[in-house]
């Protein structure tokens, strides 16, 4: 798709963009927590590295010790040491183990930025303190162990020394009692000697040291901001791509014909004219070329008269059934151009085209017959306000010999026109169509071009009876109605049987071209006639063709 062809989808799908951006600033506004625009979290990571010297640190199992900070006893340590400092719990405290490095993460996350950095602290330490928690446990009971130990021995040394005391120099037990006394002393030197290692031991070593203490600062990555103004302007934003994209999908899935571009590839045939929607001041059933005879309307059926006279005057120099097309001698034509207007299904401006491409035939000099080959729903009678019947049914039904063609008034209100209504309901208007070759026929000779009003290709089998017969045909759509299915049908329908396709007309275009609407609407607004153009219309040329209610069929018509 081109630039051109998204801004075409944007204009008609803006709901879907409007909807989104809609949703997405509400949304966010909805959702953001207050005006500020201050962090809404606060990081701190403490690092901690194996100490291998250590013998616990030798053996830690670093991917176990990770699990600590999130599982068992630690947290809740944490929780409450946090609380005994008046601080509230974190959001959330994780842990990482890096085996290449031998390290461990410790990062805590809260709307605190001191809770944040004591979180990931005291986790650090309380991890520590939980894998040498057996280890201390042993070497207390040692020391404490040892020190008993040692007291009693010198409580018996005391109780001895005063025995010894007690007795005279001479006395046999003395001797008894001073070996006694050297094995305690022996043996008190030995737990002092254990009590002195195991102080100088000291108590076991954590197995982690510290590398880097918490310091706590705003959250990175993208996140959305606190702000309403803010969040609302960048969910807005989301919404407005969103409903792009969904505009988008819409029409990708949406199978009707929109505009030239679209025509053309579904019909596989050339846009000859492309008619703006009908104003909203219009009337239904108006012939606008003689009510509204300078609207762009009008303007686009007199651009699609030059293609048919363009197209009529290219089949005269190739010798294909020629006839007069300039009355440049005056001289009556012989043979007129047959133009059969039909369309893929109802509803889709083919009446309304048949119609106003008849009364710029007319406008421009050319005798018009127009002939209402729909007897199932006419409607192009009540345009140029004649009667529905008599008319074509009762001319072709010979078995009642009820009207002949001489019977009938085929004048209009509109000068140059003739119409041959439909005529009478039918039953079975395919044993008419039959007859009808004749009477297009006898038709040619009178008239310069003649307009054929047929039912859609698709209800009815009309249109391709007649076709045979036609000099060319103009098949009508109507935007955002005419499905690409139903336009391709309709093409294969007509070239089954030859028709001579001339191209596609566009109803209700919206995507007609308004460069030049400004100067167009200056250019004929401008009613006051000015020095050297006497009476004539502002646009310099004459007059577009007339009403008379007097209008007659040529005088050897019938």
């Amino acid at each position: 798709m081109t630039f051109l062809e998204y801004l075409s989808v944007v204009r008609r799908r803006w709901i879907y963009l409007a909807v989104g951006l809609l949703a997405g600033a509400v949304g966010g506004f909805l959702t953001a927590p207050g005006w500020s625009d201050t962090p809404e979290e606060f990081v701190a990571t403490h690092t901690l590295l194996v100490d291998v010297n250590t013998q616990s640190g030798a053996n830690l199992n670093l991917q176990q010790s990770a699990l600590l900070a999130t599982t068992g006893p630690v947290p809740d340590l944490v929780d409450e040491q946090l609380t005994a400092l008046g601080l509230p719990p974190p959001l959330k405290v994780e842990s990482e183990a890096d085996l290449d490095l031998r390290a461990l993460t410790i990062t805590a996350t809260s709307p605190n930025k001191e809770t944040a950095e004591r979180a990931a602290d005291l986790t650090a330490t309380a991890i520590n303190d939980e894998l040498t928690s057996t280890e201390q446990s042993l070497y207390d009971n040692q020391l404490g162990t040892a020190r008993e130990q040692v007291t009693q021995v010198e409580r018996q040394l005391e109780t001895l020394d005063e025995q010894i005391a007690s007795l005279v120099p001479d006395d046999p037990a003395r001797v008894t009692l001073n070996e006694q006394r050297s094995a305690l002393n022996a043996s008190l030197l030995q737990l002092r000697a254990q009590v002195q290692d195991l102080e100088g031991q000291g108590a076991p070593e954590p197995p982690l040291t510290t590398l880097e203490k918490a310091k706590a600062h705003p959250a990175e990555g993208w996140a959305l901001p606190r702000s309403r103004p803010a969040r609302s302007a960048i969910l807005g934003g989301l919404g407005l791509v969103l409903g792009l994209f969904g505009a988008l999908a819409a029409d990708r899935l949406d199978t009707r014909v929109r505009g030239k571009e679209d025509a053309e590839r579904a019909f596989d045939l050339p846009v000859i004219a492309e008619i703006p929607p009908l104003g909203g001041s219009s009337r239904s059933r108006e012939l606008l070329v003689a009510t509204k005879p300078a609207s762009p309307f009008v303007e686009a059926f007199r651009a699609l008269r030059t293609v048919v006279l363009f197209a009529a005057s290219e089949r005269t120099a190739n010798g294909q059934d020629p006839i007069d097309v300039a009355h440049a001698n005056g001289s009556t034509p012989h043979r007129a151009e047959v133009i059969l207007v039909t369309s893929p299904s109802a509803g889709e401006g083919k009446t309304t085209t048949a119609a106003h491409l008849a009364a710029v035939l007319a406008e421009a000099g050319r005798r018009t017959l127009v002939i209402s080959a729909d007897f199932r729903r006419p409607r192009i009678h009540e345009y140029f306000g004649v009667p529905r019947e008599p008319g074509l049914s009762d001319v072709l039904d010979s078995g009642t010999g009820r009207v002949r063609l001489s019977d009938l008034q085929m004048n209009t209100s509109y000068e140059g026109v003739h119409l041959l209504p439909s005529g009478g309901p039918v039953d079975n208007p395919a044993q008419l169509l039959a007859e009808s070759a004749v009477l297009i026929a006898a038709a040619r000779q009178l008239f310069d071009y003649i307009v054929i009003d047929t039912p859609p290709l698709l209800v009815a089998n009309d249109a391709t009876e007649l076709a045979a017969g036609a000099d060319a045909v103009i098949m009508v759509a109507k935007a955002d109605r005419t499905s690409r299915d139903a336009s391709r049908r309709a093409t294969e329908v007509l070239r089954r049987v030859d028709a001579p396709l001339l191209g596609v007309v566009i109803s209700s275009a919206h995507d007609t071209p308004t460069a030049y609407g400004y100067y167009r609407y200056r250019y004929y607004s401008e009613t006051e006639p000015r020095p050297g153009r006497g009476k004539r219309g502002a646009r310099g040329e004459a007059e577009p063709a007339r009403v008379s209610a007097s209008a007659q069929p040529p005088a050897d018509e019938g």
